[in-house]
């Protein structure tokens, strides 16, 4: 007598390569933040000469907004960099006064712009802005 279950298919060769990549690389997305952070650690920390806490800082950042969504024209190195400027100016801000991008080598080699860091920093805040709840509390007193 036959069985009532089907056969099991076969995995063709696709999707056995595709099993290994996934085997190797794990998660797309995890890969991929795991980059950003590698190129934080290595070339935006010794490049804009970051304390550990400002790397943190930045790190925390990385791990929770995707740079594609603060500027969408910018490669993600880029608004990594100009994220690591933000918090390193945030730091400075009472001590030596402004930062200025083309001190930085970094900065040139990756053609960071006022314009984009002016964007990047308009679209955070407005990400913040979106994912911030909002807490209104109705007075229950009457108005006669």
């Amino acid at each position: 007598m036959r069985s009532k279950t089907p056969p099991k298919k076969q995995k063709t060769n696709l999707h056995k390569r595709l099993d290994k990549i996934e085997e190797y690389h794990g998660d797309m997305k995890k890969w991929r933040k795991n980059r950003y952070i590698d190129f934080l650690e290595t070339e935006v920390k010794n490049g804009l000469k970051l304390t550990k806490q400002q790397t943190e800082e930045v790190k925390w950042l990385i791990q929770r907004i995707n740079p594609k969504q603060l500027h969408y024209q910018l490669t993600c190195e880029q608004t990594i960099i100009i994220l690591a400027l933000m918090v390193k100016e945030l730091q400075l801000r009472g001590k030596q006064g402004s930062l200025k991008l083309f001190d930085y080598s970094i900065c040139k080699e990756h053609q960071i712009t006022y314009r984009a860091c002016y964007r990047v920093l308009i679209n955070l805040l407005d990400l913040y802005r979106k994912n911030t709840p909002i807490n209104i509390s109705f007075n229950k007193t009457r108005i006669d």
